[in-house]
């Protein structure tokens, strides 16, 4: 994932496990659903949102 601005940021987030491991690895893991709700943060419009407002948080697997 890359953010562009006035700091450029690069976030690549990897685990030792295959695929069909990941689900029983992850559940441990809190930073997940904030990672992955960057870009709808960064998509929605200015002002407070909650919950409610924005996109739900659905992992996706990068290959």
């Amino acid at each position: 994932m890359l953010t562009e601005g006035d700091t450029p940021l690069e976030v690549n987030i990897t685990y030792p496990v295959s695929e069909e491991e990941y689900p029983r690895f992850t559940p441990g893991l809190t930073a997940h659903r904030p990672v992955n709700a960057i870009p709808m943060v960064c998509a929605a419009a200015p002002g407070i949102r909650t919950t409610v407002d924005m996109a739900q948080v659905i992992p996706s697997f990068a290959k």
